[in-house]
């Protein structure tokens, strides 16, 4: 998998190159180069609703197990620091 990503990562970079090799005007490669990172960008968002949906479909609230994981973790924090500072006294 970690292959997989660099391979594309390096595509991409390639994609970047080769716009701004291509475009000789300042400002058309620049907007070429928006153009280009918005569109992956798009992609990236279109993926994660779809792997949401594909979570609820599965059964499973990755997200919500997050964010009760993070309240967990900030609960156990603020536990120790009052312990911490009942016991200092």
């Amino acid at each position: 998998m970690t292959q997989e990503l660099e391979s594309i990562l390096i595509r991409m970079n390639n994609h970047i190159m080769k716009i701004e090799d291509g475009t000789p005007d300042v400002l058309s490669r620049l907007e070429a180069k928006k153009i280009y990172i918005i569109g992956v960008l798009q992609q990236l968002e279109l993926e994660f609703k779809l792997l949401e949906i594909e979570y609820d479909r599965a059964g499973y609230d990755y997200f919500a197990e997050e964010e009760q994981l993070q309240l967990f973790e900030d609960s156990r924090s603020a536990y120790q620091d009052i312990m911490s500072d009942l016991f200092k006294h």
